[in-house]
């Protein structure tokens, strides 16, 4: 489980990080590792270019972009990611819920109140992990929430991710077969291949001609013609049970 910790204050930020290496050393079979940052600017700096952290550890009052509007910016990028708030203003606590933190401790912060709530916050990691990919870039290897994906492709012997934000992952050259690459996604019942080149996000699609797929994002691609007739009756599917589902 990867945690980023975001607070300007210097003594803050080195006392979390004391805690956080108690932490990992008290629990060695958890292999928690963490990152320190003292912006908000440098945290998404780093989202951008290495990929988003499982557990994000985060000030509120901080000068520029605070940890409320950090905390929007990260669950775009990063829709099933925990925020956990560090503060002495009790008072944004109730707007803490805009951004569905995890959890929201008041400073100074509590060893075992910490502990508590890394604890609970692995036990949910390991619950949702089958819900991202683990996708090899040529920077580093990039997590990717299943809720993010709009669509994937090959192209050029590399798996190419369409997210929701509009960023794209593209990974390294493959050495397996597209389809193998791409199977943990088919344990998901939104996700249908459609042909033999893309999979496809059922809940991001808005139309489906004969030929091609649309996506509420704009985005289009080609659709088989063969494929037509299952694409379209898996989707149709897809709605009618969510639909029920949501009753």
């Amino acid at each position: 489980m990867r945690v980023a910790v975001c607070d300007d204050d210097e003594l803050c930020r080195r006392l979390t990080g004391e805690m956080l290496k108690l932490y990992v050393t008290s629990c060695p079979e958890k292999e928690v590792s963490f990152e320190m940052f003292d912006s908000a600017n440098k945290l998404l700096n780093d989202i951008c270019r290495n990929g988003g952290y499982d557990v994000y550890l985060l000030d509120i009052l901080m000068p520029g972009m605070d940890g409320m509007e950090l905390g929007a910016k990260i669950r775009e990028l990063s829709p099933s990611s925990m925020i956990i708030y560090l503060t002495s203003s009790p008072q944004y606590a109730l707007e803490s819920y805009k951004v569905k933190a995890f959890n929201y401790i008041l400073k100074p912060v509590e060893k075992n109140v910490l502990f508590k709530s890394l604890d609970e916050s692995f036990d949910s990691f390991f619950s949702k992990k089958v819900k991202c990919l683990i996708v090899k870039t040529k920077t580093g290897s990039v997590r990717v929430d299943f809720d993010s994906i709009v669509y994937v492709e090959i192209c050029n012997r590399a798996m190419v991710l369409h997210l929701t934000n509009g960023r794209i992952v593209e990974s390294v050259k493959l050495r397996l077969p597209f389809a193998e690459a791409v199977q943990e996604l088919f344990r998901d019942e939104r996700f249908i291949a459609c042909g033999a080149s893309v999979v496809a996000n059922m809940h991001y699609i808005c139309r489906i001609d004969s030929d091609v797929i649309f996506f509420k994002d704009g985005d289009m691609v080609s659709l088989p013609r063969k494929s037509f007739r299952e694409v379209q009756q898996r989707w149709q599917m897809f709605w009618l049970n969510k639909d029920q589902d949501d009753e």
